[in-house]
């Protein structure tokens, strides 16, 4: 294989969840990229154990990787791409989260992608471990393995309707080629910004390239949801993680770019991300958001909160701006019915972590061409 890649596994405070990261790209039976680890933890303890990690390692291709001073999110994501691409000759890059696990065989999957398609963004997806909860719940998506070309364009208007499908390319579920990231590079000044790093990537990508790579199978594993920023925002909890997450933003504003920053959920922060490179790239590709499907969207995320108080008050935030509870849907609530029991069908619950993680290894991701029938939104973004 001609193309060399690297993948940068940023870490803070989560030494233990890095080195699972590292060890599943290590387990591959032949092919191992060479693996940064970048540690911006805040805490000795956990940066004395990624060094005892790495000096210990048996195998030269884990460089360890730390910035003079613990960063914000997107800074620190930059920083580590930036030292990826001085340092390395790799002509691909990605990023695997410390909460991400690679399944055996995946990452000669990913180069014999790159191999057949070097110039094109590649991305990929994930099965989720829920495990912030007793018991824990392994739920395999059904994908259909298929390798599929999709419009840019397309993927933006989808997000402009608040459809933000799995294939998007956030740089921790996709790779990148060198080419790409050094023109982002001149363009935006920077290859991750604003907020949420996965998200302004992937519609810097979108907005530079007039089309994707998708490969339509779960080839990651996502688990340890408790520490997730992302899924604590969604619970309307605030977690430790969270709260240093929202202390070291430089920016001092969260969602600043949306009509209604003081929402507090996953969609909403995606948005902004929409309309930072919106803005600043310009692109007439990028339609405004849809109002309708805006407060829609973000009512749908306010009631999964966990906190009553909090949700309640977000109801009264989102009625304010014009949102109407729309009246029940027949045919609507039996097909979010029928769809719910087909993924419960599909999960299997179990009493830890590592044992969903042993199982969900050992069985691979479920991948059929019939899938593929499901995935409307797949079809319509196809070129």
């Amino acid at each position: 294989m001609s193309n060399k890649l690297t993948i940068i596994i940023p870490t803070r405070n989560r030494a233990n969840l890095a080195i699972n990261a590292v060890e599943s790209i290590l387990g591959q039976q032949d092919l191992s990229p060479h693996i940064l680890l970048s540690d911006n933890s805040t805490n000795h303890e956990d940066s004395a154990l990624l060094n005892d990690y790495v000096t210990n390692a048996s195998s030269k291709s884990v460089t360890l990787i730390r910035p003079q001073k613990p960063l914000p999110m997107s800074d620190h994501w930059n920083w580590a791409m930036e030292h990826a691409l001085t340092n390395t000759d790799s002509t691909h890059f990605a990023i695997l989260t410390d909460r991400m696990l690679f399944r055996p065989g995946s990452t000669r999957e990913i180069l014999e992608l790159i191999d057949e398609r070097p110039n094109k963004v590649i991305s990929y997806t994930y099965d989720r471990i829920n495990d912030h909860a007793q018991p824990v719940v392994y739920q395999p998506l059904p994908r259909s393995g298929f390798i599929l070309a999709l419009s840019s364009s397309h993927l933006l208007h989808m997000a402009a309707s608040m459809k933000f499908s799995s294939c998007l390319p956030r740089m921790l579920n996709s790779v990148s080629p060198r080419d790409l990231l050094e023109k982002m590079r001149v363009r935006f000044g920077s290859i991750f910004s604003s907020i949420s790093p996965d998200y302004c990537y992937c519609f810097r990508a979108l907005s530079q390239e007039n089309s994707i790579v998708y490969y339509d199978k779960s080839i990651l594993l996502s688990y340890a949801h408790d520490r997730s920023n992302g899924a604590n925002v969604s619970r309307g909890t605030q977690s430790l993680d969270h709260l240093d997450f929202l202390r070291s933003q430089s920016s001092g504003s969260i969602n600043g770019n949306t009509p209604l920053p003081q929402i507090m959920t996953v969609g909403n922060a995606v948005v902004n991300e929409y309309n930072f490179v919106k803005e600043e790239s310009e692109s007439p590709e990028f339609p405004e958001i849809k109002q309708d499907a805006y407060l829609g969207f973000l009512a749908q995320e306010v009631s999964n909160y966990n906190n009553q108080e909090a949700m309640e008050s977000a109801f009264l935030t989102l009625k304010n701006a014009g949102w109407i509870q729309p009246p029940p849907r027949m045919f609507s609530a039996c097909v979010n019915f029928f769809n719910r029991a087909a993924l419960w069908a599909l999960s299997r619950k179990f009493g830890t972590s590592q044992d969903a993680i042993a199982y969900a290894l050992a069985t691979g991701p479920r991948t059929h061409p019939i899938f593929f029938a499901l995935r409307n939104d797949l079809k319509k973004a196809q070129i």
